[in-house]
């Protein structure tokens, strides 16, 4: 029970607090110059002073470059990005303790205590990145498309966690919460994983069920249930799929144990009744109850016999289960908390979009440069908060069913003698580009793109 509450005071501080001087300052770090992570002293949040408000505000650089010069020299397009992203935010997080973090530029995450599988340490390294801005995703190298279809970005974030030098997973039946900087719902915006493509790009996958937490399976009747109901919360987990078919429903299986607790009957009574997901919930009971005697053998008396039950609570039924029981905070406080937040048992690239539906006609939008050329060419379309990377064929750059007679952006990277260089130019999306317009201008450090880039915004 003081885990369920954990969870719903967590939700109204992760959503309404605001940060303040009392809060604990995240890390933040280049990647080349790695500083110290921050240890939480107690579970509260931790934060960064610096919080913009939006997508088209970037948040202050940690400094400025010297004084330009050609050093900066890589070998291909691949290296270069591999050195011109982001600053990484670090933070230190117990892993028997919950925490709130907040990024620099506004992001906040749940880490809950225990969800980590693999861990082989009383802590693990949380590593941030937050791309509010064009030129942070592109400096990431980041584009706006799922499949071929276009989306509208409210910002990107790429999360990783360690414990021992090893890389984590998140455990089957848990889940972090993130809310991303623009704090406030937003209509048709939903949350996206990111998968790098052999080619280097980024393609999008929308996750329909993140606007919700995972249902939750609870033990509400049963013998031994104070003995036993640790026991289901760390072994009793389903796919979010069948949980979310199985939400607000209860199911009732029947178990009969001989002295040393090894099972010799069961049922399920109300079998004829159920829906698919309550069978494979029984069917997942049974899988796992074998184990239960291990559980309760202190307090195991003789044979027994005695009928199981549970029931699925999504975010809203569960915190308002809870409030019925516990009586602390109103219902609707808690709504306005949970309605803030996504949900996700995955690490790696996020992305906060919606699928855009533009009324205008489209077309190929070609971009003509030298064959010999080594390349990089992105679409920025402003008005949709879109950036569309440029396909390669021969001598010609092709962005594919762009909408037309809009005002964009064309941002080029290219590659000669080891030597990056970026262009700008302001573009229709009805027109053609010759590359031999486009006047370049040379990156001289890794963070030099990012600078120059700033204009964008």
């Amino acid at each position: 029970m003081r885990n369920l509450a954990t969870i719903v005071g967590l939700s109204l501080l992760f959503a309404c607090s605001a940060p303040d001087s009392r809060e604990k300052k995240a890390v933040e770090q280049e990647s080349s110059a790695p500083a110290p992570a921050v240890k939480p002293e107690e579970i509260t949040e931790k934060t960064s002073s610096k919080t913009p408000d939006f997508t088209n505000k970037p948040a202050e650089d940690p400094g400025e470059d010297p004084p330009l010069r050609s050093t900066f020299l890589v070998d291909d397009l691949d290296q270069f990005y591999a050195q011109t992203g982001v600053p990484v935010q670090e933070f230190l997080v117990d892993l028997e303790r919950d925490t709130v973090l907040t990024g620099a530029a506004g992001t906040r995450i749940l880490i809950k205590a225990g969800i980590f599988e693999g861990a082989n340490a009383a802590e693990a390294r949380i590593l941030l990145k937050e791309c509010y801005t064009y030129a942070d995703m592109l400096a990431e190298n980041l584009t706006t498309l799922s499949g071929n279809q276009m989306l509208e970005t409210a910002g990107m974030i790429h999360l990783d966690a360690t414990a021992g030098g090893k890389p984590l997973k998140v455990k089957p039946g848990a889940e972090i919460a993130i809310a991303f900087a623009n704090a406030q719902p937003k209509d048709g915006f939903e949350l996206f994983d990111g998968k790098r493509l052999d080619n280097g790009r980024i393609d999008w996958t929308h996750d329909p069920l993140a606007k919700e937490a995972i249902p939750k399976i609870v033990f509400i009747r049963g013998k031994y249930i104070r003995e036993a109901s640790g026991f289901f919360d760390r072994h009793y987990h389903l796919p979010k799929q069948i949980l979310a078919g199985l939400n607000k429903k209860s199911w009732l299986v029947h178990v009969s144990f001989d002295e040393a607790g090894n099972i010799i009957g069961s049922s399920v009574p109300d079998k004829g009744n159920y829906t698919d997901a309550q069978l494979m919930a029984c069917q997942k009971f049974f899988d796992i109850v074998p184990e239960l005697k291990l559980e309760v053998a202190a307090v195991r008396k003789k044979s027994w016999k005695t009928d199981f039950e549970f029931k699925a609570m999504n975010g809203q039924y569960y915190a308002d289960w809870i409030a019925a029981k516990a009586a602390k905070e109103a219902k609707e406080q808690k709504r306005r908390a949970i309605n803030k937040l996504l949900y996700t048992n995955k690490l790696g690239w996020m992305n906060y979009d919606k699928f855009k539906k533009s009324p205008l006609p489209k077309r190929d939008l070609v971009v003509l440069v030298d064959e010999g050329e080594e390349v990089d060419m992105k679409l920025m379309v402003k008005k949709y908060n879109s950036v569309l990377p440029g396909v390669r064929t021969a001598n010609r750059v092709v962005f594919s069913r762009v909408p037309t007679n809009l005002k964009a952006t064309l941002v080029s990277i290219k590659i000669e003698d080891g030597q990056p260089y970026v262009a700008l130019a302001d573009a229709k999306t009805n027109a053609a580009i010759h590359s031999g317009d486009l006047r370049y201008e040379a990156i001289t450090s890794p963070k030099g793109l990012r600078q120059q880039l700033r204009k964008l915004n």
